[in-house]
């Protein structure tokens, strides 16, 4: 009985040990993960501050900054960067960052920005975050995408062919194989990026094959539009980009978990 009991009294002291490593180790995996995040934790004051740093690309990086990690306190200095920043990038960033703040009140600024830029690149981002943020609102900016659809401006043109495929209408990919041959050559790279976006996910969910270079060669421009009439559909291109925009919101929710994480490193002095 005695030796029962030794032998009883011996294990228990091995499991609180074994119980307090395993406290402690948990603690110290903590405050490591704490620590990591202090270094990449940027308070949102220091943010809203580079907003007005003199280099661009800095105003750029603090403005998608304060989009992507939801800091509402910017949504009025952000709305304003998309009108007043002298930088086209910046005020590209801004728009982007008002439509991950789901900032009904910039559709108005970002409307007055497109037409200002309309023969800069950005015309075309700023028209893609323009329908992004109009959603289900759409027909309150439909008419400004039609009026911009029939400009003679290309960056507008293929913007607007941009917001139609983001609204998942398969005929905003036509319209871009229809502009490919009639932008100019300065355009062509622009055209082609939003063009491959929308065209090669689809390539891809149907298990083809396409090739698509080269698409103002006016030959080639209708063999892709007959491709994607006979492939595309309002569907599947709204199957390709729910699908990544889920894992743009994984993303996001991943940079919350880390912006939380770095506040409890502050709660906790480290």
């Amino acid at each position: 009985m005695k030796r029962a009991m030794e032998e009883l009294d011996s294990s228990c002291a091995k499991y609180r040990c074994h119980r307090r490593r395993i406290v402690w180790a948990v603690a110290a995996v903590g405050i490591v993960v704490a620590v990591a995040g202090i270094g990449s934790r940027v308070p949102t004051w220091v943010r809203l501050a580079r907003l007005d740093d003199p280099d661009p690309k800095v105003r750029v990086a603090a403005a998608r900054a304060l989009g992507s990690r939801f800091n509402h306190a910017a949504t009025d200095r952000i709305r304003s960067l998309i009108t007043e920043d002298p930088d086209p990038a910046v005020r590209d960033a801004a728009a982007y960052a008002a439509r991950k703040l789901n900032d009904d009140a910039a559709i108005e600024p970002i409307q007055k920005t497109v037409l200002e830029l309309a023969d800069e690149p950005v015309a075309a981002d700023l028209l893609m975050s323009l329908a992004r943020l109009s959603g289900p609102r759409r027909e309150d900016v439909a008419a400004f995408v039609d009026q911009c659809a029939a400009s003679e401006a290309p960056y507008l043109a293929i913007g607007a062919a941009v917001a139609r495929a983001e609204w998942f209408e398969a005929r905003g990919v036509d319209d871009l194989l229809r502009l490919a041959p009639l932008v100019p050559e300065a355009a062509r790279p622009v055209l082609f990026e939003r063009l491959a976006r929308y065209v090669m996910p689809v390539v891809v969910l149907t298990g083809g094959s396409l090739d698509l270079s080269e698409p103002w060669v006016p030959a080639r421009s209708e063999a892709l539009r007959q491709w994607w009439r006979q492939h595309g559909s309002d569907q599947r291109l709204a199957d390709v980009l729910e699908l990544k925009r889920h894992g743009d919101r994984d993303r996001q929710e991943i940079d919350r978990l880390e912006h939380a994480r770095g506040r409890m490193a502050g709660v906790l002095g480290l």
